[in-house]
């Protein structure tokens, strides 16, 4: 059993003590005080429970941004080290080589273009620039920090000025670009297993981003 010291502010020098709750008096080691310790208001302090909070919406699409972010580093690093466009592809490799790196440059471009929302009561479309996301996620953090954040504000692709967004309509959107992010990614990795399983140059080369999977 570990028993927790408690601090102790000296009322005389001010000087901090590290108090063991097994007595109900110290003496301060700088000035020689006597300090009397509700020993009992402590050990109720430190046994008592503490409740495990769950975590708020805001936490949930922190985690799942941070989840995200982090999996798409790891999926580009993978990519660099495996993808080096073969200008005279030859064996069956070569052209899923080709093929892998054109998905790839294809679900960016997608994820690029945009995506729909209704956060605001009404499906509109909105930009998905490297910026816009980065703009999103930056609001969506600041919520964690002060979800009364009151100034807020963004525009769809159709408007020409930003316009107030409340702190629920900010987080629907942040999880509706999150969705739209992750289901072009895993769309990618669909059709890139499927490039790695063929068995011919010619089905490699039937396989485009509209494919159906």
């Amino acid at each position: 059993m570990y028993v927790i010291p408690v601090v102790v502010i000296c009322p005389n020098c001010s000087s901090t003590i590290y108090y063991v709750p097994n007595k109900n008096s110290i003496t301060c080691t700088n000035c020689s005080e006597v300090i009397e310790v509700e020993i009992e208001a402590i050990r109720e302090a430190i046994e008592e429970p503490v409740e495990q909070s769950q975590p708020t919406p805001i936490e949930q699409l922190q985690s799942q941004i941070s989840q995200q972010n982090a999996e798409l580093i790891s999926q580009i690093t993978n990519l660099q080290k495996q993808l080096n466009i073969i200008t005279e592809p030859i064996s069956l490799q070569d052209y899923q080589i080709n093929k892998i790196y054109e998905l790839t440059l294809a679900c960016n471009q997608h994820i690029l273009n945009g995506f729909y929302s209704s956060c605001r009561g009404i499906e509109e479309f909105y930009s998905c620039s490297q910026l816009d996301q980065d703009n999103i996620k930056g609001y969506i953090a600041l919520l964690g920090v002060k979800p009364d954040l009151d100034n807020i504000i963004w525009k769809s692709a159709s408007e020409t000025l930003c316009t107030p967004f409340t702190a629920g309509q900010m987080i629907i959107l942040g999880s509706d670009m999150m969705h739209h992010v992750q289901d072009n990614i895993y769309k990618f990795e669909l059709l890139r297993n499927q490039v790695m399983e063929c068995i011919s140059i010619e089905s490699v080369g039937a396989i485009t981003w509209e494919s159906i999977i």
